[in-house]
C-alpha cells in the first residue's frame, strides 16, 4: 500500500513539473516583444561570417574556424563545397563520434569548434581514427590469439 502511494505521489510530481515547464515555454513565446528584442541582440552581436567562393585545392585541406559556432558551420560548408562526398561524410562522422564521445566536449558544439579550430578535415578524421578504440576479438579469431599468447 505504501509503495503504491509513493508511487501516485512520484507520478503527480512529475506531471506538475512538466505543467510548470510547459507555463514557462508559453510564457516566453508569448511575450513577442521581450523573444524578439532578444533574438536582434543575440543576431547582432554574432560575428557575419563569409564564405569565399576562389578557393583552391581539396576541402578537407583548409583549416576549420572554430572562433565562434558560426564561423564553425561555415567552414564546414565551405570545406563541403570543394570536398568529395565521401571524404565529407568521413568528416561528418568524426565530428559526430567527437561530439558524442569527448569528454571535453560534453556534446557543446562551441566547445568543439574551439578544440578543432586551425585543424583541417583530415586532421580530425585522423584524430578520431587515432582515438577510437580497435574492435574487440571474438570467436575463431580470439580462440587464435588467446593460443598464440598460450604457446609464447
Amino acid at each position: 500500500m505504501a509503495i503504491a502511494n509513493k508511487n501516485r505521489m512520484l507520478k503527480s510530481f512529475f506531471i506538475l513539473i512538466g505543467l510548470s515547464l510547459s507555463l514557462v515555454a508559453c510564457a516566453e513565446t508569448s511575450s513577442g516583444g521581450s523573444t524578439d528584442a532578444a533574438s536582434a541582440k543575440t543576431n547582432a552581436a554574432a560575428p557575419e561570417v563569409k564564405i569565399a567562393d576562389n578557393i583552391e585545392g581539396e576541402g578537407m585541406d583548409m583549416p576549420l574556424d572554430g572562433t565562434s559556432v558560426e564561423a564553425f558551420d561555415a567552414s564546414l560548408a565551405l570545406v563541403k563545397q570543394h570536398t568529395n562526398e565521401e571524404n565529407y561524410r568521413s568528416l561528418e562522422k568524426a565530428i559526430g563520434y567527437l561530439m558524442a564521445f569527448d569528454v571535453s566536449v560534453r556534446n557543446d558544439k562551441a566547445r568543439l569548434a574551439s578544440r578543432l579550430n586551425g585543424m583541417n578535415g583530415y586532421e580530425v578524421v585522423a584524430k578520431v581514427n587515432k582515438d577510437k578504440p580497435s574492435p574487440a576479438k571474438s570467436g575463431p579469431r580470439k580462440a587464435a590469439t588467446d593460443a598464440k599468447a598460450i604457446d609464447t
